[in-house]
């Protein structure tokens, strides 16, 4: 999950991502649950620095200043995402209970960076489900999908996806810049003219990958 890492080839998924809405200022809440990733620290400690009382002062040793505390950060505006990933069910390590019923044990994962690689904001899921032996064949041969929801501060460039099948041990990733994906609201943001190209997108694009 690593930015700029090559992408794993355990699993092949497709995504499909998209803005649910438009922006709007994020609450107290939402950035306490923001102010500790790396993006939202590194400015935070910029500020406390440039901001030094006489006593922070005072506790320099060695050049290294030891702080008592980090200001808020500054409110940024937020915008929801809708992420669908769909893999095929046969990827996926089935495990028989005692009832006869096949379970799976799959995890998702989505971290936002900014410009300079420095996360934003993320998400990650276990998501357990369980099917009667009669459905194992229609499973196998079909699509499986998860949703999650996001909310994507402005400040993000770069959206990086996974899948692991906790079970088998595979994992699948792939990276979409955000000014790939199609968004009304952002056109409107921008403030585009209509007959302007915003067809390059992001969404819907299987990633083809071979199994490790």
């Amino acid at each position: 999950m690593r930015y700029g890492a090559p992408e794993s080839t355990g699993i092949a998924f497709a995504s499909h991502v998209e803005p649910t809405d438009g922006f709007a200022k994020a609450t107290p809440a939402q950035m306490d649950h923001l102010q500790n990733y790396e993006s939202f620290f590194s400015e935070r400690v910029q500020n406390a620095m440039a901001h030094l009382t006489k006593k922070e002062r005072r506790s320099q040793h060695k050049g290294r200043t030891v702080l008592d505390t980090l200001p808020a950060p500054d409110p940024v505006f937020l915008q929801p995402y809708s992420i669908d990933f769909s893999l095929v069910g046969k990827q996926l390590s089935l495990t028989a209970t005692d009832k006869g019923e096949q379970v799976f044990h799959l995890e998702v994962a989505i971290i936002a960076y900014d410009a300079l690689g420095k996360k934003v904001n993320g998400l990650k899921e276990t998501i357990t489900g369980t099917f009667s032996a009669s459905y194992l064949q229609q499973f196998q041969a079909s699509d499986y999908h998860a949703q999650e929801n996001i909310e994507i501060p402005d400040r993000v460039t770069l959206l990086r996806l996974a899948v692991r099948d906790i079970s088998g041990g595979r994992m699948g990733s792939l990276e979409i810049p955000v000014q790939a994906i199609s968004s009304p609201y952002r056109r409107k943001q921008l403030n585009l003219p209509a007959t302007v190209a915003t067809d390059t997108r992001a969404t819907n694009d299987e990633l083809r990958l071979d199994a490790q």
